[in-house]
């Protein structure tokens, strides 16, 4: 069956951007981070306005709390008749992690509700 971009397939065990992603150049990077203060500003006004909206708000104070403290570590644990298992979701915004849930729980069903455990650790 033909596909990809190009309408010609993809080669079975072949990477389709075989080179990987292209570096940012030097030049526009060092153009960025010349207004990292001004970013971190803004954040902190956005984060402190009673005017702007809660989400904006609490978006702003998440960034700059990840920026100081890297993004909190998130697991979740499953014990019961089910295997034990870890899954780190860290790298994963809300509604992903509920995508996640909601599928697990769907493939192992809500058994002994009493036995399981979910846990978010920091």
């Amino acid at each position: 069956m033909d596909g990809g971009v190009t309408g010609k397939g993809f080669v079975k065990g072949k990477s389709g951007n075989p080179s990987g992603k292209k570096p940012i150049p030097i030049d526009v990077k060092e153009a960025f981070r010349a207004h990292t203060m001004e970013a971190k500003d803004t954040l902190i006004e956005i984060m402190r306005d009673k005017e702007a909206k809660s989400g904006d708000r609490v978006r702003a104070a998440d960034i700059v709390l990840n920026r100081a403290w890297g993004t909190p570590e998130q697991s979740v644990a499953v014990s019961g008749s089910m295997a034990s298992m870890a899954i780190d979701t860290s790298k994963l915004d809300t509604k992903s992690q509920e995508a996640l849930l909601n599928a697990v729980v769907g493939i192992y069903g809500a058994q002994n509700t009493d036995d399981e455990e979910t846990t978010d650790t920091d």
